[in-house]
């Protein structure tokens, strides 16, 4: 009878997770991947097991070596705010940089530790996978703004910086995207989490070891053969780096559209509309208003991630619970209408409602992964930093409360 009125409470206070079939299917669901990387293979997975296996007690939950590891990237980005504020500033010291390489190595290590703990402890579940997403793809953010610092960046190349905001964010929601059609998240030899960020954590130490500076010359350019020289505008180091990674990350999104098209049909296309719609509206305000966007460059920059992290949860947390997902992002609308009255506003104003839309979606968006983390802890019958302590519901927990207090 206990346990009938527990379920029965617990069903009536879901909002994410209110349809039954939701809740079935996230207790269900089974989580498929690839990973062809031979980085992967040879040296980073066993390096992560090793230490799993070695180093790391079977009481820590997998959700806690993320936010661990997760913790140097915030360290990394707060550094960029403190000692690098204008992106392209020459007294930054070489030690941050030199920081910033080794945060994102221990991130990608930990990161690959929490699947494989998860596996060695038996604590595998849907609100880990998702809990590990949401860590990846604020660190995409966290990643963007460390590169700027680390290419220094001038504040008024506002279409490299453009550029370099998006790169990392078309491959990174490509492959939720597909995952959520095909049931497996698929890697290609290249990627973004293991060649892409051991090659970001390069750039750091180079700028550590040489300065910033040397992003500014031109040797990957001279090094190019003839023919490409003569068709490819003179680019310098920095520059390089960005419009390399452009093109591969666009190479990447057409393989993957093309990919489920053919299973899935053209119809399937529409759930790309939030990405294409971001994308879109910053390059809106990069081309019509670039001054406001070097104006206010870190603000774009973390709406820009934020936005970007709840595309990307809710794609898979519409996989997981089996759910339609809904391309219509109504996050996006003050964005929408900031587009088309920015003209009309002054730079105060401006600025202002950037601001104030920054801090709103950061509030809506801490409100929204409190209740999901609830729901699915809920759900699942689990904690989320907890493995050792067995789970009871809050209904379970007020009947103890008075048989505690009698005794």
């Amino acid at each position: 009878m206990n346990g009938e009125r527990s379920t029965a409470a617990m069903s009536t206070g879901f909002y994410y997770l209110k349809s039954p079939n939701a809740r079935a299917s996230l207790k269900s669901f089974k989580y498929s991947g690839t990973d062809d990387s031979y980085l992967y293979k040879i040296i980073l997975s066993p390096l992560a097991g090793f230490l799993v296996d070695n180093f790391t007690p079977s009481t820590i939950a997998p959700n806690t070596i993320t936010l661990f590891g997760f913790c140097f990237m915030i360290i990394a980005l707060l550094l960029t705010f403190w000692l690098c504020p204008n992106l392209d500033d020459e007294d930054a010291p070489r030690w941050m940089f030199l920081y910033f390489g080794i945060a994102m190595l221990i991130y990608q290590t930990l990161d690959n530790m929490d699947g494989k703990q998860a596996r060695k402890t038996g604590s595998s579940s849907p609100l880990g996978l998702l809990f590990d997403h949401g860590c990846d793809a604020l660190n995409v953010s966290c990643g963007i703004n460390i590169i700027l610092c680390t290419c220094a960046v001038a504040r008024s190349n506002v279409v490299l910086i453009f550029w370099t905001m998006i790169s990392p964010q078309i491959p990174f929601y490509m492959a939720s995207w597909e995952e959520s059609y095909t049931h497996t998240l698929y890697l290609p030899t290249l990627n973004g989490p293991n060649e892409g960020v051991l090659l970001a954590s390069l750039m750091c130490f180079v700028s550590g070891v040489l300065g910033t500076s040397f992003w500014e010359l031109f040797h990957l350019y001279d090094s190019l053969p003839t023919v490409l020289a003569g068709v490819i505008p003179k680019l310098n180091n920095g520059e390089m780096m960005v419009y390399v990674g452009l093109v591969l990350s666009f190479r990447e999104m057409l393989a993957k559209m093309i990919f489920v098209a053919k299973r899935h049909g053209v119809q399937s296309w529409s759930t790309l509309a939030p990405l294409v719609l971001n994308s879109a509206l910053w390059g809106v305000v990069v081309t019509k208003q670039p001054d406001l966007f070097e104006r206010n460059v870190r603000t774009c920059l973390n709406i820009s991630g934020l936005l970007l992290f709840e595309m990307v949860t809710q794609v898979m947390f519409d996989h997981m619970t089996k759910q339609r997902n809904n391309p219509i992002r109504w996050v996006m609308l003050p964005l929408i209408y900031f587009c088309l009255a920015m003209d009309d506003m002054d730079d105060a104003g401006q600025d202002l409602f950037l601001v104030s839309y920054l801090v709103g979606l950061f509030v809506f968006l801490s409100m929204k992964v409190f209740l999901i983390i609830h729901e699915c802890c809920c759900c699942l019958e689990i904690y989320c930093f907890d493995i050792v302590t067995k789970y009871q519901s809050l209904c379970e927990k007020e009947e103890q409360a008075p048989e505690k207090k009698n005794k």
